[in-house]
């Protein structure tokens, strides 16, 4: 189960990247002679939760919502597999990166959406 900002999820999300999660984070830099600088520091702490293509799981009526806590840009509460962490949306790399299933102009509030949100772990 997981909640984001007490909004229940679908059954079928996942925590996309969960065995990314806290990996130490490194960065190499090939120098002029040929040597290999490594600078590490901090830990992964960005989670993505999928939601994949299954009619009714995700209203538009859930994405508006997460859409305006994501535009509030506080600290929010989250719940994955019993595991409550405080996270932020990832406002820097498109953090509610859902779409419709059903491509159309004009979108009901009951129609069904997929996709990726991307939070960071504060």
């Amino acid at each position: 189960m997981i909640t984001i900002a007490g909004i229940n999820m679908p059954e079928s999300s996942i925590w996309q990247n969960e065995m990314e999660y806290g990996l130490p984070i490194s960065i190499t830099e090939t120098c002029a002679d040929g040597n290999i600088l490594v600078y590490s520091g901090g830990y992964d702490r960005r989670i993505d939760i999928y939601t994949p293509k299954a009619a009714g799981e995700l209203a538009r009526q859930t994405v508006e919502e997460l859409k305006a806590i994501a535009e509030g840009g506080g600290v929010i509460h989250i719940i994955i597999n019993d595991r409550q962490m405080q996270a932020v949306f990832r406002n820097e790399d498109n953090p509610i990166d859902l779409k419709p299933i059903n491509a159309k102009q004009t979108q009901n509030s009951n129609d069904s959406y997929y996709g990726t949100i991307r939070l960071l772990e504060v």
